[in-house]
């Protein structure tokens, strides 16, 4: 260490650092008492886990019977979803095509007839869109509540269709924005999960 030389196996003891002659010396075998060696035991090392806090949310459902939405049979084998609009009862029929949430020219004066909807929820010119007294094919509208029981979406678009000759229709994909759901044809009922 630091040019000199002690043979191997020699022992640093206190004794021994004192017999020798020079401070450099001295403080060179005092460095050499200080070190640390280390030896590779196995390769295999696997360090302790730690307690890691994951957060997680937790759902607690008190009363599950809440999410249970009952439908209604329509004509044939159509199931009627009742919905409520900006706080307006409607009921609508589920669309196994998943085209959106269209309503039917007549569905959608009555909606805006009755207040449910304003000139101001239409997308686009609402002079235009609502010129002769009627509203335009394929107009576009923004529902700002839009519920099925007891769940809630905001900010919804759906759009008026001249082709659909009564109420209204949504498919899938609209109902899977309240949240996931199932439904049982059998007992006639909504399920969101």
């Amino acid at each position: 260490k630091d040019g000199f030389l002690f043979k191997a196996g020699t022992r640093l003891t206190e004794s021994y650092i004192d017999s020798l002659n020079s401070t450099a010396e001295k403080e060179a075998a005092h460095a050499l008492n200080r070190r640390t060696e280390f030896r590779v035991l196995s390769k295999d090392f696997v360090p302790k886990a730690k307690n890691v806090q994951i957060e997680q949310k937790v759902e607690i459902k008190i009363n599950p019977e809440d999410n249970i939405v009952t439908v209604e049979s329509g004509r044939g084998n159509s199931i009627i979803i009742p919905t409520l609009i900006n706080g307006y009862n409607t009921k609508i029929m589920l669309d196994r095509n998943d085209r959106g949430l269209i309503f039917s020219l007549a569905e959608a004066q009555k909606l805006l007839q009755s207040g449910a909807i304003s000139k101001e929820d239409f997308v686009g010119d609402a002079a235009v869109i609502l010129a002769e007294g009627s509203i335009a094919d394929r107009a576009v509208f923004v529902i700002k509540n839009f519920s099925i029981g007891p769940k809630t979406t905001t900010n919804i678009e759906a759009s008026v269709s001249h082709k659909l000759t009564e109420g209204a229709i949504m498919g899938e994909s609209t109902i899977n924005m309240l949240g996931r759901f199932k439904l049982d044809e059998n007992n006639k009922q909504l399920i969101f999960n």
